[in-house]
């Protein structure tokens, strides 16, 4: 049975599923604004490289 309850016209509505673990894992992870910094993490060495790879395209 799912839960139900009443909006401000009366109509019912259903409340929705519980999230699974790994869905609260990542709202968690955004509430806490992890996923970004992580992401960062991933970029900086990335971008360093390509600027790597321009510096010497200058170069030659």
């Amino acid at each position: 049975m799912s839960k139900r309850g009443r909006n401000f016209s009366g109509e019912y509505w259903q409340i929705p599923p519980k999230p699974n673990r790994e869905e609260r894992k990542k709202i968690r992870g955004i509430l806490r604004g992890r996923v970004e910094r992580s992401r960062t993490r991933r970029e900086r060495p990335s971008l360093t490289a390509l600027f790597e790879k321009e510096l010497q395209k200058k170069n030659n």
